[in-house]
């Protein structure tokens, strides 16, 4: 699964330690449910209002950071509702962090990790290791004389394209006997059976261009049958049925990105504007790497980037964090500590005008962009803001002026986390425009409303509406273990400190409106607007 993160809506055999993944584990004691509830949650149960300073400092007395010794970082808060736990595993690895040569290698990463490990999803791994041994060997042979059949067409040499057409059918064929064979030892998802039978829920991950997350909600006394399936998982995967995997990544692309006209337009976009930059390279990659993936460059990418000194775990919901800790120190306790990870900062991409077209079948869209800082800037708040002033909702002004007033749009939409958060992103504008409205018409009455804010402003109340919505919409998510778990993950994991994200809310709460005007003023020139348009072929 692919992700990409919006601004103001910031997700006694197998194996001895499971102990039994069918008997019932630890139950946390009694009166752990029946404890006297915070002032907080009986705030939010009973309506009763809470001032958002006060709000956030009482949620922040409960947050329980811890670091065991090989630097895995763990984040609890009991929340003392239903006895459910959201248990969120981030990594600090995704797109950016690959080579142009590897691009999407994260994302096939991720898959594999669901594929299983030594112990689980093997009938018998000593047995089924010399097959996955023989299948990387002979795949890097059929992907040598499909390179070399490749070169062959491009030069016209007929008689070495009949003799790498040769080898190529060979080595298939060596190539679906050893899969053939692997696969009677093979247990399809179990990892996924083995959580089913635990009452889980919103078991999932993504890869987004700043980390891979790996999610699931399970009944708080399953607490330690996840620790022992995640952290097998993290220390101990096999890279499973990689080379049927990338013909499944691959038909992946073709239906999300090559078939989808508005998504190819969305990859050249960013490649034009970002150029050799981290953002700048397609996340699921480009259908050239994909074919040719080498399990040898995904495990390199595996060992250099999944070690507990680069990962955040989070639990919340109702359960004991006491032992939820020691559960997590006997189960990931033993993962190896990683080298450090020299992350130089990349080369500033360029503010300048941009024109992207492609000429494809499919509905008109079109993109407008601008530059705009990374996420621990405050100007990178302001913007969003902005952008909620904009377009969140009927009473935002492109809503009401552009759709409802001037029916120039049928759709406008703005992220400003896009399409990461950990360098220079963008405010991002996404904009249908309605029957008969051509591109350059929509832009400029875009550009009109933007232009305005920078001279007029917006109205006090208009501003405290968007604030108050955005600080009652977090309020409300504070009941959702599985938010919580989220948000709580990745402020620890991109900023260093989860406590950024309460202040956050703070600083937001405190925005006027000439801060506004100068954060559109400072980034949203017109002489540094990108855009990008999908032309329908006739």
């Amino acid at each position: 699964m692919i992700f990409s993160r919006n601004s103001l809506r910031r997700f006694a055999f197998v194996i001895v330690p499971l102990i039994s993944l069918v008997l019932p584990l630890y139950s946390a004691p009694e009166n752990s449910s029946t404890r006297p509830r915070a002032n907080l949650l009986a705030a939010l149960d009973s309506g009763q209002p809470v001032a958002s300073q006060d709000l956030f400092r009482e949620i922040e007395k409960r947050v329980r950071l811890e670091k065991l010794p090989n630097g895995l970082e763990v984040i609890m808060l009991d929340q003392e509702l239903a006895p459910v736990s959201a248990l969120y595993i981030k990594i600090l690895a995704g797109g950016a962090d690959e080579t142009v040569e590897t691009a999407g290698i994260a994302h096939m990463l991720e898959h594999m990790l669901f594929k299983g490990t030594r112990q689980i999803g093997t009938r018998n791994y000593d047995a089924e290791q010399k097959y996955l041994e023989l299948i990387q060997t002979w795949s890097r042979d059929l992907d040598k004389w499909r390179i070399k059949l490749e070169q062959a067409q491009a030069n016209g040499d007929k008689d070495a394209i009949k003799e790498a057409q040769s080898k190529v059918e060979l080595w298939k064929f060596r190539l679906q006997l050893a899969i053939k064979e692997a696969s009677r030892f093979r247990i399809p998802e179990e990892h996924s059976l083995l959580y089913s039978r635990h009452g889980q829920r919103g078991y999932n991950a993504y890869t987004s261009r700043d980390l891979t997350n790996y999610q699931i909600q399970l009944p708080s006394n399953r607490i330690e049958v996840w620790a022992a399936i995640e952290s097998d998982r993290l220390k101990n995967s096999v890279f499973r049925e990689f080379y049927t995997e990338r013909d499944v990544v691959a038909e992946e692309r073709r239906m999300r990105v090559e078939n989808v006209a508005s998504s190819k337009l969305m990859e050249n976009f960013l490649m034009e504007i970002y150029g050799n930059h981290p953002y700048g390279k397609p996340l699921i990659g480009p259908m050239k790497s994909i074919e040719y993936f080498n399990k040898a460059d995904a495990i390199q990418f595996y060992e250099k980037y999944y070690s507990p000194n680069n990962a955040v775990i989070a639990v919340t919901g109702d359960f004991d964090p006491d032992f939820a800790m020691q559960v997590i120190q006997k189960h990931f306790g033993s993962w190896k500590t990683g080298p450090v990870i020299e992350r130089p900062s990349p080369q500033e991409p360029q503010k300048r005008q941009v024109t992207v077209e492609l000429e494809e079948k499919g509905s008109p869209v079109l993109y407008m962009a601008w530059f705009k800082p990374a996420l621990l800037n405050p100007d990178s708040l302001k913007l969003e803001v902005l952008g909620s002033i904009l377009s969140d909702g009927q009473e935002s002004i492109l809503v009401q002026k552009l759709i409802r007033e001037k029916k120039l749009a049928t759709s406008i939409r703005i992220y400003t986390g896009f399409p990461g958060e950990r360098f220079t992103n963008l405010f991002f504008i996404s904009a249908v425009p309605a029957p008969d409205v051509d591109y350059t018409t929509l832009e400029n009455a875009i550009l009109e409303e933007i232009e305005k804010i920078k001279t007029e402003g917006i109205s006090k109340e208009h501003l405290k509406k968007v604030q108050k919505k955005a600080l009652s919409d977090f309020a409300f998510g504070l009941r959702s273990p599985a938010r919580l778990a989220g948000l709580l993950s990745y402020y620890q994991i991109m900023t260093g400190d989860y406590r950024t994200l309460f202040r956050s809310y703070e600083q937001l709460e405190s925005i006027q409106v000439s801060e506004i005007q100068k954060a559109a003023r400072d980034y949203l020139k017109p002489e540094w607007t990108m855009k990008a348009r999908l032309i329908s072929k006739k």
